[in-house]
Protein backbone atom coordinates (compact mmCIF):
# COMPACT_ATOMS: atom_id res chain seq x y z
CA UNK A 1 0.00 0.00 0.00
CA UNK A 2 1.01 3.63 -0.38
CA UNK A 3 3.08 4.73 2.57
CA UNK A 4 1.00 6.60 5.12
CA UNK A 5 -2.27 6.53 3.18
CA UNK A 6 -3.75 3.22 4.35
CA UNK A 7 -2.96 4.00 7.96
CA UNK A 8 -4.71 7.35 7.55
CA UNK A 9 -7.86 5.68 6.26
CA UNK A 10 -8.05 2.90 8.83
CA UNK A 11 -8.43 5.51 11.56
CA UNK A 12 -11.54 6.93 9.95
CA UNK A 13 -14.25 5.32 12.09
CA UNK A 14 -12.70 6.40 15.37
CA UNK A 15 -11.87 9.80 13.94
CA UNK A 16 -15.35 10.38 12.60
CA UNK A 17 -17.01 9.28 15.82
CA UNK A 18 -14.76 11.52 17.89
CA UNK A 19 -15.50 14.42 15.56
CA UNK A 20 -19.24 13.95 15.44
CA UNK A 21 -19.88 12.86 19.02
CA UNK A 22 -18.40 15.19 21.60
CA UNK A 23 -16.88 12.81 24.15
CA UNK A 24 -19.72 10.34 24.55
CA UNK A 25 -17.72 7.95 26.66
CA UNK A 26 -17.55 4.25 25.91
CA UNK A 27 -19.72 1.90 23.88
CA UNK A 28 -23.22 0.76 24.68
CA UNK A 29 -21.96 -2.54 26.04
CA UNK A 30 -19.50 -0.85 28.37
CA UNK A 31 -15.80 -1.31 29.02
CA UNK A 32 -14.17 -3.92 31.19
CA UNK A 33 -13.89 -2.46 34.65
CA UNK A 34 -12.74 -5.66 36.26
CA UNK A 35 -9.02 -5.01 35.98
CA UNK A 36 -7.44 -8.40 35.36
CA UNK A 37 -10.79 -10.05 34.70
CA UNK A 38 -11.22 -11.22 31.12
CA UNK A 39 -13.86 -9.10 29.40
CA UNK A 40 -16.92 -10.80 28.04
CA UNK A 41 -17.26 -10.54 24.26
CA UNK A 42 -19.72 -7.82 23.22
CA UNK A 43 -23.25 -9.03 22.49
CA UNK A 44 -23.06 -8.13 18.80
CA UNK A 45 -20.21 -10.62 18.37
CA UNK A 46 -22.47 -13.57 19.11
CA UNK A 47 -25.85 -12.28 17.96
CA UNK A 48 -26.59 -12.14 14.27
CA UNK A 49 -30.00 -10.49 14.55
CA UNK A 50 -31.09 -7.75 12.16
CA UNK A 51 -33.98 -5.32 12.58
CA UNK A 52 -37.30 -6.95 11.69
CA UNK A 53 -38.56 -6.13 8.20
CA UNK A 54 -41.30 -3.78 9.40
CA UNK A 55 -38.93 -1.77 11.56
CA UNK A 56 -36.48 -1.55 8.67
CA UNK A 57 -39.24 -0.42 6.32
CA UNK A 58 -40.43 2.23 8.79
CA UNK A 59 -36.91 3.68 9.00
CA UNK A 60 -36.53 3.61 5.20
CA UNK A 61 -39.79 5.54 4.82
CA UNK A 62 -38.53 8.03 7.37
CA UNK A 63 -35.26 8.45 5.46
CA UNK A 64 -36.86 8.89 2.04
CA UNK A 65 -39.88 10.88 3.21
CA UNK A 66 -42.63 8.73 1.72
CA UNK A 67 -43.33 5.37 0.05
CA UNK A 68 -43.40 7.12 -3.34
CA UNK A 69 -39.79 8.24 -2.91
CA UNK A 70 -38.33 4.91 -1.85
CA UNK A 71 -35.87 3.00 -4.00
CA UNK A 72 -35.65 -0.54 -2.68
CA UNK A 73 -34.32 -3.47 -4.67
CA UNK A 74 -37.82 -4.95 -4.34
CA UNK A 75 -40.99 -3.45 -2.96
CA UNK A 76 -40.26 -5.26 0.29
CA UNK A 77 -37.13 -5.42 2.47
CA UNK A 78 -34.54 -7.86 1.12
CA UNK A 79 -31.07 -8.14 2.62
CA UNK A 80 -27.70 -9.81 2.50
CA UNK A 81 -27.56 -12.51 5.21
CA UNK A 82 -25.42 -11.76 8.22
CA UNK A 83 -22.08 -13.60 8.21
CA UNK A 84 -21.77 -15.70 11.34
CA UNK A 85 -18.89 -16.90 13.51
CA UNK A 86 -16.35 -14.49 12.09
CA UNK A 87 -17.10 -15.21 8.42
CA UNK A 88 -16.21 -12.49 5.92
CA UNK A 89 -18.04 -11.34 2.81
CA UNK A 90 -15.27 -11.81 0.26
CA UNK A 91 -14.99 -9.96 -3.03
CA UNK A 92 -13.47 -12.67 -5.21
CA UNK A 93 -11.87 -10.88 -8.16
CA UNK A 94 -12.01 -12.81 -11.45
CA UNK A 95 -10.80 -10.00 -13.74
CA UNK A 96 -7.50 -8.25 -14.33
CA UNK A 97 -6.99 -5.11 -12.27
CA UNK A 98 -4.00 -2.80 -12.42
CA UNK A 99 -2.09 -1.74 -9.32
CA UNK A 100 -3.77 1.67 -9.15
CA UNK A 101 -7.26 0.29 -9.77
CA UNK A 102 -6.66 -2.06 -6.84
CA UNK A 103 -5.98 0.93 -4.58
CA UNK A 104 -9.33 2.44 -5.56
CA UNK A 105 -11.23 -0.84 -5.19
CA UNK A 106 -9.74 -1.62 -1.78
CA UNK A 107 -10.59 1.84 -0.49
CA UNK A 108 -14.17 1.46 -1.77
CA UNK A 109 -14.47 -1.81 0.16
CA UNK A 110 -13.08 -0.16 3.27
CA UNK A 111 -15.75 2.53 3.10
CA UNK A 112 -18.42 -0.14 3.63
CA UNK A 113 -16.35 -1.71 6.40
CA UNK A 114 -16.16 1.63 8.18
CA UNK A 115 -19.94 2.02 8.11
CA UNK A 116 -20.56 -1.53 9.32
CA UNK A 117 -17.99 -1.18 12.13
CA UNK A 118 -20.41 1.34 13.59
CA UNK A 119 -23.77 -0.32 12.89
CA UNK A 120 -23.00 -4.07 12.76
CA UNK A 121 -19.38 -5.31 12.89
CA UNK A 122 -20.43 -8.86 11.98
CA UNK A 123 -20.41 -7.64 8.37
CA UNK A 124 -16.83 -7.48 7.15
CA UNK A 125 -15.78 -7.19 3.49
CA UNK A 126 -12.43 -8.29 2.08
CA UNK A 127 -10.81 -8.50 -1.37
CA UNK A 128 -9.33 -11.75 -2.72
CA UNK A 129 -7.36 -11.48 -5.96
CA UNK A 130 -6.64 -15.22 -6.26
CA UNK A 131 -9.91 -17.03 -5.45
CA UNK A 132 -10.09 -20.81 -5.43
CA UNK A 133 -13.15 -22.84 -6.44
CA UNK A 134 -13.94 -23.21 -2.74
CA UNK A 135 -13.80 -19.43 -2.29
CA UNK A 136 -16.18 -18.89 -5.19
CA UNK A 137 -18.58 -21.58 -3.90
CA UNK A 138 -18.88 -19.96 -0.46
CA UNK A 139 -22.25 -18.49 0.49
CA UNK A 140 -20.29 -15.38 1.45
CA UNK A 141 -18.66 -14.95 -1.94
CA UNK A 142 -19.20 -11.88 -4.12
CA UNK A 143 -17.85 -12.63 -7.60
CA UNK A 144 -16.29 -9.63 -9.35
CA UNK A 145 -15.96 -10.01 -13.12
CA UNK A 146 -15.68 -7.72 -16.13
CA UNK A 147 -17.37 -7.60 -19.53
CA UNK A 148 -18.19 -5.20 -22.33
CA UNK A 149 -21.66 -4.06 -21.32
CA UNK A 150 -24.28 -2.69 -23.68
CA UNK A 151 -24.69 1.08 -23.77
CA UNK A 152 -26.94 3.35 -25.80
CA UNK A 153 -26.98 7.01 -26.82
CA UNK A 154 -28.89 7.89 -23.67
CA UNK A 155 -27.54 5.34 -21.19
CA UNK A 156 -24.02 4.24 -20.37
CA UNK A 157 -23.94 0.94 -18.50
CA UNK A 158 -20.87 0.75 -16.30
CA UNK A 159 -21.83 -2.14 -14.04
CA UNK A 160 -24.39 -4.76 -13.09
CA UNK A 161 -25.19 -6.72 -9.93
CA UNK A 162 -26.47 -10.22 -10.79
CA UNK A 163 -27.96 -11.97 -7.74
CA UNK A 164 -30.65 -14.36 -6.59
CA UNK A 165 -33.18 -14.58 -3.78
CA UNK A 166 -33.86 -17.02 -0.99
CA UNK A 167 -37.08 -15.72 0.51
CA UNK A 168 -36.31 -12.29 1.92
CA UNK A 169 -32.55 -12.87 1.62
CA UNK A 170 -30.34 -11.96 -1.31
CA UNK A 171 -27.91 -14.67 -2.46
CA UNK A 172 -25.58 -15.71 -5.30
CA UNK A 173 -23.85 -12.35 -5.25
CA UNK A 174 -22.07 -10.98 -8.30
CA UNK A 175 -20.77 -7.68 -9.59
CA UNK A 176 -19.91 -7.16 -13.26
CA UNK A 177 -17.91 -4.07 -14.19
CA UNK A 178 -17.60 -2.78 -17.72
CA UNK A 179 -14.02 -2.97 -19.00
CA UNK A 180 -13.76 0.83 -19.22
CA UNK A 181 -14.75 1.07 -15.56
CA UNK A 182 -11.63 -0.83 -14.54
CA UNK A 183 -9.29 1.93 -15.77
CA UNK A 184 -11.30 4.98 -14.71
CA UNK A 185 -10.90 5.77 -11.02
CA UNK A 186 -14.06 7.88 -10.82
CA UNK A 187 -16.20 5.25 -12.56
CA UNK A 188 -14.68 2.48 -10.46
CA UNK A 189 -15.39 4.21 -7.15
CA UNK A 190 -18.98 5.03 -7.96
CA UNK A 191 -19.89 1.89 -9.90
CA UNK A 192 -18.60 -0.54 -7.29
CA UNK A 193 -20.41 1.25 -4.47
CA UNK A 194 -23.61 1.46 -6.51
CA UNK A 195 -23.56 -2.26 -7.34
CA UNK A 196 -22.68 -3.39 -3.82
CA UNK A 197 -25.55 -1.29 -2.50
CA UNK A 198 -27.82 -3.31 -4.84
CA UNK A 199 -26.55 -6.51 -3.21
CA UNK A 200 -27.35 -4.97 0.16
CA UNK A 201 -30.95 -4.23 -0.83
CA UNK A 202 -31.00 -0.78 -2.45
CA UNK A 203 -32.72 -0.09 -5.76
CA UNK A 204 -31.96 2.40 -8.52
CA UNK A 205 -33.02 5.89 -7.44
CA UNK A 206 -32.81 7.19 -11.01
CA UNK A 207 -35.73 4.94 -11.97
CA UNK A 208 -37.97 6.87 -9.58
CA UNK A 209 -38.46 10.57 -10.48
CA UNK A 210 -39.61 11.20 -6.91
CA UNK A 211 -36.35 9.87 -5.45
CA UNK A 212 -34.49 13.16 -5.23
CA UNK A 213 -32.30 12.34 -2.24
CA UNK A 214 -28.56 12.41 -2.96
CA UNK A 215 -27.30 8.84 -3.10
CA UNK A 216 -24.93 6.62 -5.06
CA UNK A 217 -28.10 4.94 -6.34
CA UNK A 218 -29.18 8.07 -8.18
CA UNK A 219 -26.47 8.99 -10.69
CA UNK A 220 -22.74 9.32 -11.20
CA UNK A 221 -22.75 13.08 -10.79
CA UNK A 222 -24.76 13.69 -7.62
CA UNK A 223 -22.98 16.69 -6.10
CA UNK A 224 -19.84 15.40 -7.81
CA UNK A 225 -19.68 12.91 -4.95
CA UNK A 226 -18.07 9.51 -5.53
CA UNK A 227 -18.57 8.17 -2.01
CA UNK A 228 -21.54 7.00 0.01
CA UNK A 229 -23.80 9.83 1.10
CA UNK A 230 -25.31 10.17 4.56
CA UNK A 231 -28.55 8.88 3.03
CA UNK A 232 -26.72 5.72 1.96
CA UNK A 233 -25.24 5.32 5.43
CA UNK A 234 -28.71 5.80 6.93
CA UNK A 235 -30.16 3.18 4.56
CA UNK A 236 -27.57 0.61 5.65
CA UNK A 237 -28.26 1.46 9.28
CA UNK A 238 -32.00 0.99 8.77
CA UNK A 239 -31.57 -2.48 7.28
CA UNK A 240 -28.55 -3.82 9.14
CA UNK A 241 -28.08 -2.30 12.58
CA UNK A 242 -27.40 -5.00 15.14
CA UNK A 243 -29.71 -4.49 18.16
CA UNK A 244 -26.53 -4.77 20.25
CA UNK A 245 -24.49 -2.44 18.04
CA UNK A 246 -21.20 -1.33 19.61
CA UNK A 247 -22.21 2.34 19.70
CA UNK A 248 -25.17 4.12 21.25
CA UNK A 249 -28.11 5.39 19.23
CA UNK A 250 -26.85 8.95 19.73
CA UNK A 251 -23.37 8.05 18.49
CA UNK A 252 -24.69 6.25 15.41
CA UNK A 253 -27.06 9.08 14.56
CA UNK A 254 -24.21 11.59 14.88
CA UNK A 255 -21.97 9.38 12.72
CA UNK A 256 -24.60 9.34 9.96
CA UNK A 257 -25.40 13.05 10.21
CA UNK A 258 -21.73 14.00 9.87
CA UNK A 259 -20.89 11.26 7.39
CA UNK A 260 -20.23 13.35 4.28
CA UNK A 261 -18.25 15.98 6.17
CA UNK A 262 -16.01 13.48 7.96
CA UNK A 263 -15.74 10.64 5.46
CA UNK A 264 -12.16 9.98 4.34
CA UNK A 265 -13.02 7.68 1.42
CA UNK A 266 -13.20 10.53 -1.05
CA UNK A 267 -12.11 11.01 -4.63
CA UNK A 268 -9.44 13.47 -3.49
CA UNK A 269 -7.94 10.94 -1.09
CA UNK A 270 -8.01 8.25 -3.77
CA UNK A 271 -6.26 10.56 -6.23
CA UNK A 272 -3.66 11.26 -3.55
CA UNK A 273 -3.12 7.54 -3.00
CA UNK A 274 -2.74 6.79 -6.72
CA UNK A 275 -0.42 9.71 -7.44
CA UNK A 276 1.70 8.99 -4.36
CA UNK A 277 2.02 5.37 -5.48
CA UNK A 278 3.15 6.63 -8.89
CA UNK A 279 5.97 8.60 -7.26
CA UNK A 280 6.87 5.72 -4.94
CA UNK A 281 7.17 3.43 -7.94
CA UNK A 282 9.86 5.57 -9.58
CA UNK A 283 12.99 3.57 -8.77
CA UNK A 284 16.42 4.94 -8.02
CA UNK A 285 17.93 3.68 -11.28
CA UNK A 286 15.23 5.37 -13.35
CA UNK A 287 15.70 8.62 -11.43
CA UNK A 288 19.46 8.56 -11.95
CA UNK A 289 19.04 7.90 -15.67
CA UNK A 290 16.62 10.81 -16.04
CA UNK A 291 18.81 13.17 -14.00
CA UNK A 292 21.88 12.27 -16.04
CA UNK A 293 20.01 13.00 -19.25
CA UNK A 294 19.37 16.62 -18.19
CA UNK A 295 23.05 17.57 -18.03
CA UNK A 296 23.05 18.79 -14.44
CA UNK A 297 26.52 19.59 -13.09
CA UNK A 298 26.35 17.69 -9.80
CA UNK A 299 23.71 15.10 -8.99
CA UNK A 300 25.72 12.81 -6.70
CA UNK A 301 23.99 13.93 -3.51
CA UNK A 302 20.51 13.75 -5.05
CA UNK A 303 21.17 10.31 -6.59
CA UNK A 304 22.44 9.04 -3.24
CA UNK A 305 19.32 10.43 -1.55
CA UNK A 306 17.00 8.70 -4.03
CA UNK A 307 18.97 5.48 -4.60
CA UNK A 308 16.16 3.41 -3.09
CA UNK A 309 13.35 5.60 -4.40
CA UNK A 310 11.88 8.86 -3.19
CA UNK A 311 11.27 9.45 0.50
CA UNK A 312 8.50 12.03 0.25
CA UNK A 313 8.56 14.86 2.79
CA UNK A 314 5.01 14.77 4.17
CA UNK A 315 5.33 18.33 5.48
CA UNK A 316 5.76 19.75 1.97
CA UNK A 317 2.89 22.17 1.36
CA UNK A 318 2.49 23.23 4.99
CA UNK A 319 4.80 26.25 4.72
CA UNK A 320 5.75 28.53 1.84
CA UNK A 321 8.81 27.53 -0.15
CA UNK A 322 10.82 28.63 -3.19
CA UNK A 323 13.30 26.73 -5.34
CA UNK A 324 15.51 26.95 -8.42
CA UNK A 325 16.63 24.34 -10.91
CA UNK A 326 19.93 22.57 -10.36
CA UNK A 327 23.01 24.03 -12.02
CA UNK A 328 23.88 22.63 -15.44
CA UNK A 329 27.31 21.59 -16.70
CA UNK A 330 26.63 23.80 -19.71
CA UNK A 331 24.05 26.38 -18.72
CA UNK A 332 21.12 26.54 -21.16
CA UNK A 333 19.58 29.81 -22.21
CA UNK A 334 16.82 29.49 -19.61
CA UNK A 335 16.45 27.59 -16.33
CA UNK A 336 13.40 26.91 -14.21
CA UNK A 337 12.36 28.41 -10.87
CA UNK A 338 9.20 28.29 -8.75
CA UNK A 339 7.60 28.83 -5.37
CA UNK A 340 4.49 27.89 -3.38
CA UNK A 341 2.75 30.46 -1.21
CA UNK A 342 0.65 28.47 1.24
CA UNK A 343 -1.14 31.58 2.54
CA UNK A 344 -2.58 32.48 -0.87
CA UNK A 345 -2.55 28.93 -2.36
CA UNK A 346 -0.65 30.29 -5.37
CA UNK A 347 2.12 28.60 -7.34
CA UNK A 348 4.52 30.98 -9.08
CA UNK A 349 6.85 29.63 -11.76
CA UNK A 350 9.01 30.96 -14.53
CA UNK A 351 12.16 30.78 -16.63
CA UNK A 352 15.36 32.58 -15.74
CA UNK A 353 17.81 33.91 -18.32
CA UNK A 354 21.27 35.03 -17.28
CA UNK A 355 20.11 38.38 -15.89
CA UNK A 356 16.41 38.38 -16.63
CA UNK A 357 13.46 36.27 -15.52
CA UNK A 358 9.74 36.14 -16.12
CA UNK A 359 7.13 34.45 -13.96
CA UNK A 360 3.44 33.55 -13.87
CA UNK A 361 1.18 32.68 -10.96
CA UNK A 362 -1.58 30.05 -10.89
CA UNK A 363 -3.44 27.98 -8.34
CA UNK A 364 -2.38 24.56 -7.13
CA UNK A 365 -3.88 21.57 -5.35
CA UNK A 366 -2.47 20.13 -2.14
CA UNK A 367 -3.41 16.44 -2.00
CA UNK A 368 -1.85 16.08 1.43
CA UNK A 369 0.99 13.81 2.53
CA UNK A 370 3.50 16.04 0.72
CA UNK A 371 1.99 15.87 -2.77
CA UNK A 372 1.22 19.09 -4.68
CA UNK A 373 -0.26 19.40 -8.16
CA UNK A 374 -0.41 22.21 -10.69
CA UNK A 375 -0.62 22.69 -14.46
CA UNK A 376 1.92 25.30 -15.60
CA UNK A 377 1.10 26.72 -19.04
CA UNK A 378 -2.28 25.00 -18.82
CA UNK A 379 -1.12 21.61 -20.03
CA UNK A 380 2.04 20.68 -18.13
CA UNK A 381 0.22 18.50 -15.59
CA UNK A 382 2.80 18.38 -12.83
CA UNK A 383 3.26 16.60 -9.50
CA UNK A 384 5.64 18.20 -7.02
CA UNK A 385 7.34 16.42 -4.14
CA UNK A 386 10.08 17.42 -1.74
CA UNK A 387 12.82 15.08 -0.58
CA UNK A 388 15.67 16.37 1.56
CA UNK A 389 16.64 19.80 0.27
CA UNK A 390 15.22 19.18 -3.20
CA UNK A 391 11.91 19.77 -4.94
CA UNK A 392 11.28 17.37 -7.83
CA UNK A 393 8.79 18.08 -10.61
CA UNK A 394 7.20 15.15 -12.44
CA UNK A 395 5.15 15.43 -15.60
CA UNK A 396 1.95 13.39 -15.24
CA UNK A 397 0.78 11.28 -18.18
CA UNK A 398 -2.80 10.11 -17.95
CA UNK A 399 -4.59 10.63 -14.66
CA UNK A 400 -7.10 9.30 -12.17
CA UNK A 401 -9.67 8.75 -14.93
CA UNK A 402 -7.17 6.92 -17.15
CA UNK A 403 -5.43 4.51 -14.80
CA UNK A 404 -4.45 2.14 -17.59
CA UNK A 405 -1.96 4.55 -19.14
CA UNK A 406 -0.93 6.59 -16.13
CA UNK A 407 2.73 7.42 -15.56
CA UNK A 408 5.24 10.09 -14.53
CA UNK A 409 8.56 11.36 -15.89
CA UNK A 410 10.87 13.86 -14.25
CA UNK A 411 10.63 17.40 -15.62
CA UNK A 412 12.89 19.48 -13.35
CA UNK A 413 15.04 18.91 -10.28
CA UNK A 414 15.36 21.94 -8.03
CA UNK A 415 17.14 22.97 -4.86
CA UNK A 416 15.25 24.66 -2.03
CA UNK A 417 16.33 28.24 -1.24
Amino acid sequence: MVKGFKKFLTLSVAAVLSLTVAVIAGCKNGDNEGGDEKAEPPLWASTYTLPDAQSAMDKVLEIYGSAEKTYLLQSSIVRMPCPENGAVMTLNVKCELGEYAKLVLEDSVEEFNDVFKVINPNYKFAVNYAPTDADLASEYSIRLTSATLQSSETKMTLGQAPHGYNGSWICNFGIVLDTKTLVNGSYLMMTFKHELMHLLGAGDAYKNPEAHTSTVMQSYTVNGYHSLSKTDAAFLDALYRNPNAPYTDAQINAFIEGYEENNLHTKANNISAVYTALINNVGGDALSAQLNSFGYADIKQLCALTAKGIDIDNDFGKTSISFTELEYTVRPERTYFGSFNTETAIYTHGMQKENLGSSFSIGYTDYGNGLLYSAPNGNNYTLFVKTGGYVLLFRLEGGFNSLGGIGVTMWHACTVH
